[in-house]
């Protein structure tokens, strides 16, 4: 097919196809995303608010609640 052609006509048409092989890929690279971003649900998902809290004890070693207090002031 491309016997008695130059090698410049060749890289021509070979340079035409990939652009438009490249502009194709682009457009279904470009619909996909914007597919994705309508459909996206991960903000309307509703994710647990967690509370930290240290237990302290009352009764346990008086050292251990000074360094929890000392924790605190951070």
């Amino acid at each position: 097919m491309l016997a008695n052609k130059s090698e410049k006509f060749i890289n021509e048409n070979f340079d035409y196809t990939l652009g438009l092989w490249e502009k194709n890929e682009e457009v279904k690279t470009d619909n996909i995303t914007e597919e994705a971003a309508k459909t996206a649900t991960s903000s309307e998902v509703d994710r647990p608010i967690v509370n930290e809290s240290v237990a302290t004890n009352d009764d346990a070693d008086p050292s251990f609640n000074a360094y929890l207090s000392e924790l605190k002031k951070y």
